[in-house]
């Protein structure tokens, strides 16, 4: 993906910090625990918008992508 902003838009995906600070300091369980219930929102949350973006992208490959991406995350939601 950041390779496809880069050629379609000519803009660099800036952004660095992969884990939200509190998780990247847990370990084991706890972190696997965290992780889960952190991540289980933000793909929930991601969703609806992948469906649009499978509806409205103009390049085939985001396109793909989002459609892919829509129906794995769709855990029940």
């Amino acid at each position: 993906m950041k390779v496809w902003l880069k050629d379609w838009y000519n803009q660099e995906y800036l952004r660095t910090d992969d884990l939200p600070l509190w998780l990247a300091g847990l370990k084991g369980k706890e972190f696997e625990r965290e992780f889960l219930k952190e991540y289980m929102g933000n793909h929930a949350d991601a969703v609806d918008p992948l469906r649009q973006c499978a509806r409205q992208a103009i390049h085939p490959e985001l396109r793909e992508l989002c459609q892919r991406l829509a129906k794995r995350l769709n855990f029940g939601c």
